[in-house]
């Protein structure tokens, strides 16, 4: 639990970081890494190649 909120709140920085220096791949790494944190935690997503698979879609 304490490993999502951490990854939840270092995307989060990443997002405001990429918003702040207008940098489209930084916001779209934390925004995907927001999904795939957010997926994980509500049990949507339970194996690595699930994951692989969505981070290769949201490319």
């Amino acid at each position: 639990m304490i490993d999502m909120w951490a990854t939840l709140t270092l995307s989060v920085v990443l997002l405001l970081i990429g918003v702040y220096l207008r940098d489209r791949q930084m916001i779209r790494w934390a925004i995907t890494i927001i999904v795939i944190a957010i997926l994980v935690s509500s049990n949507l997503l339970t194996n690595v190649e699930a994951t692989l698979d969505l981070t290769a879609l949201l490319k």
